[in-house]
């Protein structure tokens, strides 16, 4: 890390506070850190900047915020409503046709009485 430029050597500190650092890159920052005396202090500004930072960002919402939200929501339209059951039409089912069978009772050959065949 002694091969480092300035600017390489602060973006590492700035994505070390952050916690963007993982895996070697991470481990070596680490040990660079338990030796390094002036990475030490840039790490500790970088987190008391952090910290400002996060300190100077309004805690709550805007009063206005709400207000104009409601005003934005009223002008919208409404949306259609959903429909939750695709209407269904029945159909009455279809039986397969009897006519062959009573077509076939009524054939020529069958028409002879069973009894009084040959």
């Amino acid at each position: 890390m002694s091969d480092l430029s300035n600017d390489a050597v602060t973006e590492l500190v700035e994505e070390y506070v952050l916690g963007m650092l993982e895996g070697a890159e991470l481990a070596a920052f680490e040990t660079r850190l338990g030796t390094d005396s002036s990475l030490a202090r840039r790490v500790q500004e970088a987190r008391a900047t952090l910290a400002d930072f996060a300190l100077s960002t309004p805690a709550g919402l805007p009063t206005e915020l709400k207000a104009r939200v409601m005003a934005h929501a009223v002008r919208l339209p409404e949306a259609p409503p959903v429909i939750t059951e695709t209407p269904v039409t029945p159909i009455r089912a279809q039986r397969p046709s009897r006519a062959p069978l009573w077509l076939g009772l009524g054939s020529p050959r069958r028409s002879r009485c069973w009894r009084c065949s040959p």
